[in-house]
């Protein structure tokens, strides 16, 4: 694979918090937190794909996970097409950054 990408769900989201009913939080309600991670998720999938964010995608192979504290998360590999695939470290570098909280 080009890519190894972890995606995180954040109970912070607008999408969750606005969904809660009053005075619950993400943690009573794991149904509503698991299908707006899904919806992101499967929104950012398809994105990457369609506008060729990061090259052309020749295959996405993922996996949802969930924490102990029972938030999901994903793993995903990313096999681009060989016209596009990364051959220097200036490529990577030019791809890659990590955001911290």
């Amino acid at each position: 694979p080009d890519y190894f990408l972890t995606v995180a769900c954040n109970t912070s989201w607008i999408e969750i918090t606005q969904a809660l009913p009053s005075g619950q939080i993400a943690r009573d309600q794991e149904d509503i937190v698991n299908l707006v991670f899904y919806i992101k998720l499967r929104k950012l999938q398809r994105e990457w794909v369609t506008t060729n964010t990061l090259g052309e995608v020749s295959t996405l192979i993922w996996t949802l996970e969930f924490q102990k504290r029972g938030l999901p998360h994903a793993h995903m590999l990313e096999m681009m097409e060989p016209a596009v695939r990364l051959c220097s470290t200036e490529y990577v570098d030019a791809a890659i950054c990590a955001k911290l909280p």
